[in-house]
């Protein structure tokens, strides 16, 4: 996918939140932390910001040293490009590393990560760290899913609870990994599997960031795959009210939905589409031919929207991830 491609449908596509505790509070903000998922040989890493005044930022690895200063201009977009090795280890599964990076500036901004590589790219917006929380479920798709855990604060105590085995991990079974104050957990799963439903809490309510997705996933299985990453919202932000629009130039869109808490029901525009478990997901597809559908549930869960693969969703593109 082409990098204006990319941008055209990123910048279209949306899922708007219409009764969250996220509406009372802000994506804009002075200080956020990031890091980069696996998306095989990366070209390019970057960061986006856009700000409404004049400001100036500090881009940093607490734990290499690695700073690097930028500035952003009214309502104009500001890439910073960022070394693969300062904030990516494409291979480093079920290890704690040092590759996350914190964000400060003079005035608020907002604030994108982008991960290109050709024919796979995609991009998240980053969560200031105000709106961090310590739990949260995690949601990526089907074959090569990951996820990456940032500790805010030293001594950060994390439980991890995966929904399905790994090569190092049993489902359902709790571990535990204590990480710094800018230190990364990077779990990464083989062919065919699915950490979504996997919770990630953290100890004593210490905030962490939690990004997910997958290093190239198909939806569904046709040509061809793309990098999936959304940072991950805590489960305090999630809502029972969504409106979900179809994406532009596509001819498919899935929706996947995760519950909080057992006996959700998810209903369609009034119409029961199922119950779902704690952790458990749904998934039903949107065409070209819908309009915005209204989701409403009666216990929180987290909406997301996916692009699916380029044989399968027409036009040009391949899989993309929005929350």
């Amino acid at each position: 996918m082409t990098n204006d491609r990319f941008y055209t449908i990123f910048l279209s596509s949306f899922l708007l939140f219409c009764n969250s505790p996220l509406n009372a509070q802000s994506t804009v903000d002075t200080d956020f932390w990031v890091t980069f998922l696996s998306n095989g040989t990366v070209d390019t890493l970057s960061l986006i910001a856009t700000g409404n005044d004049s400001c100036t930022g500090i881009v940093s690895n607490p734990n290499t040293g690695w700073t690097s200063s930028f500035s952003v201009n009214p309502e104009s977009v500001t890439k910073i490009y960022i070394p693969t090795w300062v904030a990516n280890d494409a291979e480093a599964s079920g290890t704690v590393i040092n590759k996350a990076l914190h964000i400060t500036t003079t005035d608020s901004i907002s604030l994108y990560a982008a991960n290109y590589r050709l024919h796979a790219f995609d991009v998240t917006n980053v969560l200031p760290t105000p709106l961090l929380g310590s739990d949260y479920i995690v949601q990526t798709h089907t074959d090569k899913s990951e996820f990456s855990v940032i500790a805010t604060e030293d001594s950060t105590t994390i439980t991890i609870n995966l929904s399905v085995n790994s090569s190092a991990y049993t489902a359902n079974t709790p571990f535990t990994i204590t990480l710094n104050k800018g230190q990364c957990y990077q779990l990464q799963s083989g062919i065919g599997v699915d950490y979504s439903g996997t919770t990630i809490s953290a100890n004593d309510n210490k905030k962490i960031a939690v990004f997910a997705g997958n290093r190239c996933a198909s939806i569904p299985h046709v040509c061809c795959c793309d990098h999936l990453v959304e940072q991950m919202m805590p489960i305090s932000l999630w809502g029972n009210e969504f409106i979900v629009s179809p994406t532009m130039l596509r001819t498919n869109d899935r929706v996947r939905i995760t519950a909080m808490n057992d006996g959700c029901m998810v209903r369609k525009n009034g119409v029961l589409l199922t119950t779902l478990s704690a952790r458990q997901i749904f998934e039903f597809e949107i065409t070209d031919t819908t309009s915005a559908v209204y989701i409403e549930t009666s216990e929180p869960v987290g909406v997301f929207l996916y692009f699916t693969s380029s044989v399968y969703g027409g036009g040009y593109g391949d899989p993309s991830m929005v929350i």
